[in-house]
């Protein structure tokens, strides 16, 4: 009896032990959730230093403006709200944020935002939409953009939906996807949408680049038709619109109504009339226009220059053309190695090659880049000038900077090969596959052609047979190369070896080619072995 009154006297302390830890506990927690806001007993770090003692939006605005790093400008942002006491973002505050994490692609963590955002039932401007909708459209998202635009809804802003919706058609033009561009116009009054001007040009604007330009006028008739009266912007369009056609005068009417309401056309507008002008043959309005761009400041890209240029060089005008570049440099405009070249390559025809090379230097002193076909076009030409010691101080100048293309290592051995120094010829040849640059068969047929006019028949089967090695195919000219080599060479071998090399990789001479063939043995030999050669021939062809 007394020990079964112990055991239960002993249970029963147990049992209270349990309930008072139990106790605890509970109280531990319900004082941990009353303090959770209380900044004195918190004891989580702040973001940064020197955190204020007094916080308010316009503070934490600041902050979120100067603080370099998104990641912790985002931690300032988040801290604020959830561990300041009484504190609460403003729409400021939440725009900066949103803006901050547009421009680094942090995508995720922005649409987080935004719904804390929603459910603060803060009032936001449409402007804040139209922000992350392009910036959706530049990250080549326009699905996210799509829903950006259709939930905005669910926030509290007294404004019509047309801005976003443009931004939105844009958005679909940067990204080609015209058919659902399209097919969002079309639904644009389900969506409470009204189009306006803005609208339409944005409309335009893709049927610009889609070179449709029955469906622009089509588009043009019913925005006045809804009273929508057009604006700069929708001249400009057509204005685009009529260039590409070749219809320069009514684009330079449209251009001239756009002045006379004292509208200012922007860059795009001028370069197409520019470009328009020199198709049309027009160079002399264009430069007028470009001045007029200069004049205004309005020129903020080198395209004009670049379309002027090209255009005196095809109508011959070279020394304008030059004098144009000599401008644009000193303008600090740098040209593209397709212009330089354009330009020199015009200036070589005349037969001024050293003005070209001089030119070519002083793009180089104003920082053009060293470009592999400008030096090959220049040690082209001097080439052909005949004038090998200044074609080979440009290539090694060229070598310094960069590996040679297979065209100026094709030109300097073609040259030397032609004055029969095979010797150097070879050297280059050397130094082309030391630097890793691959012979194409127009290599091969220049050097072929130089060890055939010595007569050097056993060479050239040993070149020939290494262009095989190297998956070459030889053409037509490689074939008459050889075969007029071969057709000099007093040594039949020579001929068959040529023959059985080419048999084997079933490479077939041509007519032509095989008749001086067949008519140098003839010369050199009897019929049976000609007959031979030919029934070999004709067995394997077979």
């Amino acid at each position: 009896m007394h020990m079964a009154a112990h055991r239960i006297i002993e249970a029963t302390k147990h049992s209270f032990k349990f309930k008072s830890v139990v106790f605890s506990h509970s109280a531990a927690v319900r004082t941990l959730k009353s303090n959770a806001l209380n900044p004195k007993l918190y004891t989580l770090k702040p973001p940064i230093k020197n955190w204020p003692k007094n916080v308010n939006p316009k503070r934490i605005l600041n902050h979120l403006i100067h603080e370099s790093d998104v990641h912790i400008a985002l931690e300032i942002f988040n801290y604020a709200a959830r561990y300041q006491l009484g504190y609460k973002h403003n729409y400021a505050t939440y725009y900066k944020m949103v803006q901050r994490l547009v421009v680094s692609s942090e995508f995720e963590a922005m649409e987080t935002v935004l719904e804390r955002l929603k459910h603060d039932r803060i009032e936001c401007s449409e402007n804040l939409f139209i922000f992350v909708i392009e910036g959706y459209g530049f990250a080549n998202k326009p699905k996210e953009a799509m829903k950006t635009f259709f939930k905005m809804r669910d926030f509290r802003f007294n404004s019509s939906y047309t801005r976003s919706f443009n931004a939105l058609l844009d958005v679909m033009i940067h990204n080609k996807r015209f058919q659902l561009l399209h097919s969002l116009y079309n639904n644009s009054r389900k969506f409470g949408v009204l189009p306006n001007v803005g609208t339409f040009n944005v409309l335009l604007k893709a049927l610009c680049e889609l070179g449709k330009f029955e469906s622009a006028c089509k588009v043009f008739d019913e925005m006045l038709t809804l009273g929508c009266t057009p604006n700069a912007v929708t001249y400009c369009m057509l204005v685009r619109l009529h260039c590409p056609r070749g219809d320069i005068v009514t684009a330079r009417k449209l251009f001239e109504y756009i002045l006379s309401k004292g509208w200012v056309p922007d860059d795009a507008t001028y370069m197409v009339l520019i470009d328009g002008y020199c198709k049309h043959g027009e160079v002399q309005e264009a430069v007028t226009l470009m001045r007029v761009m200069e004049e205004i400041g309005c020129n903020s890209t080198d395209v004009p220059y670049s379309i002027v240029i090209e255009a005196y060089c095809k109508k011959g005008k070279i020394d304008v053309a030059v004098s144009l570049l000599n401008d644009m440099i000193d303008k600090k405009w740098i040209p593209s190695s397709s212009l330089c070249n354009e330009v020199i390559d015009g200036l070589c025809m005349e037969g001024k090659v050293e003005d070209s090379n001089a030119l070519w230097h002083r793009l180089l002193q104003k920082n053009c880049m060293p470009d592999n076909v400008v030096y090959s076009t220049i040690i082209y030409w001097f080439c052909k000038k005949g004038d090998i010691d200044e074609a080979r101080k440009l290539f090694e100048e060229l070598c310094k900077v960069c590996v040679p293309n297979v065209v100026t290592y094709s030109t300097l051995i073609d040259e030397h090969c032609k004055r029969g120094e095979l010797h150097e010829a070879c050297k280059i040849w050397d130094n082309m596959l030391e630097m890793g640059c691959v012979p194409n068969v127009h290599t091969y047929n220049v050097f072929l052609s130089g060890f055939c006019k010595v007569v050097k028949a056993h060479d050239c089967i040993q070149i020939l047979e290494e262009m095989l090695h190297k998956g070459c195919v030889p053409n037509a000219l490689t074939h008459r190369i050889l075969v007029d080599g071969l057709s000099k060479s007093s040594n039949i071998e020579d001929t068959l070896k040529f023959l059985d090399v080419m048999l084997r990789k079933k490479i077939y001479p041509d007519l032509d080619a095989w008749n001086v063939l067949v008519t140098g043995v003839f010369k050199r030999e009897n019929f049976q072995k000609v007959e031979k050669l030919f029934d070999e021939f004709s067995e394997v062809a077979r």
